[in-house]
């Protein structure tokens, strides 16, 4: 017998958005029976994860009590997929030289089918190039990709902290001081990859926050094409600390409730990541 609520109550807002076959965004009662499948994505503290549930048990996750998770097993390709982006994010993965689909099969121990379909879809996200007869290589970001989508996160997220300034709750502000806190302990331990993941996770707060999911999921696809470039620009001598003071000037802005200095703390923030990036 499920919960209750998987049969008349809709998911809470934190969850992200569900798809399954022949049934809307909303909906939760298609679970009906272990063995259901189910693909799609859930918003998980700011990062898209692809699944199929193949079977529901029961478990503490992200807001939902013991009795409310479905556990969600990621498909081969989706691992993959996963796995690639933290080889390019690390830098092992570069524009320098190009790797053979035998290799990453090699690395992940899979057969190459999966590993085709993962940089497939990561060649149409705009992160890797296949060329013939080489192999896999990252995709370069232009001065042009880098002016565009900077100058499109400057007017969506400034807008959305104005917007904000009187929404946020006292657990919404323990969520951002604990990014905060993890954002100094990589600072402290000069952990360029963890710093970017928790400051993606910063930014992202504010737009799910707003629940604007059109907002979600273009921000999403902006921050994706620049995540090699972010994490090479967080390695140079001060940008952590940098960026890091930067989010607490936006975080204090948004407790005394300034719309206004919230607002400016975002646009000098993002317009700084810009000048650096293409000053680097």
């Amino acid at each position: 017998m499920f919960p209750p609520y998987l049969q008349e109550s809709p998911l809470p807002a934190h969850a992200g958005k569900w798809f399954s076959r022949g049934l809307s965004e909303d909906s939760v009662s298609f679970v009906k029976s272990a063995g259901s499948l189910i693909t799609g994505a859930l918003d998980s503290q700011g990062e898209f994860l692809y699944f199929t549930c193949i079977s529901v048990t029961y478990h503490q996750y992200n807001g939902f009590s013991e009795t409310e998770r479905p556990i969600l097993q990621a498909t081969k390709t989706d691992q993959i997929y996963e796995g690639i982006k933290q080889l390019i994010l690390s830098g092992e993965l570069s524009n320098d030289a190009a790797v053979s689909e035998n290799a990453l099969a090699q690395r992940f121990q899979v057969s190459r089918t999966p590993v085709r379909e993962a940089v497939k879809r990561l060649e149409l996200e705009g992160f890797v190039k296949v060329i013939p007869n080489q192999g896999i290589m990252i995709k370069e970001v232009s001065i042009s990709e880098v002016k565009e989508i900077y100058d499109l996160r400057i007017a969506i997220e400034e807008f959305v902290v104005k917007e904000l300034t009187e929404l946020l709750s006292e657990d919404d502000f323990r969520v951002l001081e604990e990014s905060l806190r993890k954002q100094e302990k990589a600072l402290d331990n000069r952990d360029a990859i963890t710093f970017h993941e928790e400051d993606r996770k910063f930014h992202d707060y504010f737009m799910r926050s707003y629940g604007n999911t059109m907002i979600v999921d273009f921000i999403s696809k902006l921050r994706d094409r620049m995540e090699g470039v972010n994490v090479h620009l967080l390695r140079q001598p001060g940008n952590m600390n940098l960026f890091f003071r930067e989010h607490c000037r936006i975080l204090e802005a948004l407790r005394r409730r300034d719309a206004k200095e919230a607002a400016r703390a975002m646009d000098e923030h993002l317009k700084g990541g810009k000048e650096r990036l293409l000053s680097g």
